[in-house]
């Protein structure tokens, strides 16, 4: 995790975006990385993703009022059931609806299971297999799989996804998982 600061920067850069390096806090407790490697190397898509869909060009930024940089936090918080590993970003949100819409045209759900669903249950359509805002898909982010892997790596683990999101304000994603000890 701790080439994902300098990335964010220099993909930021790539975008035309200004990005503050990202500080990691947290998580003291030693785990077996053997374990946790492979969820690990899947949250480069995390902060691809921040970057490229979340955080906004220096202009959109400051006509919405916020500093130039996207800042993105990365923080694990130890727990009773393991720890979370938790990382934020105060760009421009999710906007569920056109979340909804993209999902249908994309042929993940249906129009009347798109009315029906809670916030909370739109948010998790960008995890789907497939799932993409983009308008194309470049060498970097667009084809649908990063946030999918993610989300199996996690489930593998015996762990859950949350996403929390305002749009204009920013973007929680919160990877809850167990302290596991052994293969």
């Amino acid at each position: 995790m701790q080439a994902y600061p300098e990335y964010a920067v220099k993909l930021g850069a790539r975008y035309g975006k200004e990005v503050d390096k990202i500080q990691i806090i947290g998580g003291q407790k030693l785990v077996n990385p053997k374990i946790y490697h492979d969820f690990t190397q899947t949250l480069v898509h995390v902060f691809r993703n921040t970057v490229a869909h979340g955080i906004e060009t220096i202009e959109e930024r400051l006509e919405a009022g916020k500093e130039e940089k996207g800042k993105i936090q990365c923080e694990i918080i130890e727990n009773q059931e393991g720890f979370i590993v938790r990382i934020a970003d105060d760009g421009r949100g999710i906007d569920i609806d056109k979340i909804k819409k993209l999902a249908v045209t994309k042929n993940i759900i249906d129009q009347e299971t798109a009315m029906k669903l809670s916030d909370e249950e739109a948010r998790k359509l960008i995890l789907a297999d497939g799932f993409s805002s983009a308008a194309y898909a470049d060498e970097i982010a667009g084809r649908g799989v990063g946030l999918y892997a993610v989300q199996k790596e996690v489930e593998k683990l015996g762990g859950r996804v949350e996403i929390e999101s305002h749009v204009g304000m920013g973007t929680e994603f919160s990877f809850i998982l167990p302290l596991l000890t052994a293969i």
